[in-house]
């Protein structure tokens, strides 16, 4: 085991403690770390492992955001980095913009406050409602407008923003490129428990067309012909009886 990959299997030990002791957010950024880490190394067993301590960290504390029943509407002036946030879910709307919605989003993390924050679009001409995050990728979907912004709304976009990311997932591509397409995913939609579950899944994948493409390739001894006398006919003539 090389000393990068024992780094990393100390970093998921600290975050599986950090898990059991109820410190969500430490094990969040603990499994995050170790996640982009093992990814960039092409440890495709440790993403697949390191996926499902991340994926109840982040239950847990969307749970504290959703149970903390506030829903913060910001058109103009949305919270800064500095602003000391409130528990809840933070919904922008135009013209601010989805990367208001991610600032608000790491700066909860740094302060350790449990928060949910998503974008809102200007309505298309059908009069739906485009929800947005944005992160090392840009996840959309459209949803039917609401008078009331509600936890419960906030989840039902957290749904409609997975299946969207879903959607886009071409499983025909290389498998390490599938790979990197759900960890970017994931780590713009943060709260999706299935694109965690995928994430693993196709980790997992990749391990085993690592291990395939690995063994050596079968080689087949040819079968010697039989022996054809000059008559074509098989084994030696027999000559005849005087």
């Amino acid at each position: 085991m090389s000393p990068a990959t024992k780094q990393l299997e100390a970093t998921m030990e600290e975050a599986s403690a950090a898990l059991a002791a109820g410190d969500y957010f430490e094990c969040e950024r603990l499994a995050s770390e170790a996640m982009q880490s093992a990814f960039a190394r092409e440890e495709w067993d440790l993403v697949a492992r390191i996926a499902m301590p991340l994926q109840e960290a982040r239950r847990q504390r969307r749970l504290m955001a959703i149970e903390a029943d506030r829903v913060f509407v910001f058109e103009k002036d949305p919270p800064s980095g500095e602003t000391l946030l409130e528990s809840g879910c933070y919904v922008i709307v135009a013209p601010c913009v989805a990367a208001d919605a991610r600032r608000i989003n790491e700066a909860a993390l740094d302060q350790g406050v449990a928060v949910m924050a998503l974008a809102c679009e200007p309505k298309t001409q059908l009069g739906l409602l485009p929800v947005a995050v944005v992160g090392p990728t840009t996840i959309r979907a459209k949803m039917k407008p609401t008078r009331h912004f509600t936890p419960r709304w906030c989840m039902q976009a957290i749904d409609a923003l997975t299946q969207s990311a879903l959607e886009t997932f071409d499983p025909g591509r290389a498998v390490h490129r599938q790979v990197e397409d759900l960890v970017e995913k994931v780590m713009t939609l943060p709260e999706s428990e299935l694109l965690h579950q995928k994430l693993a899944q196709v980790a997992h994948n990749a391990v085993q067309v690592t291990l395939e493409s690995a063994r050596p390739a079968r080689t087949t001894t040819p079968r010697a012909k039989p022996r054809r006398g000059k008559a074509g006919h098989k084994g030696p003539r027999r000559t005849k009886r005087g």
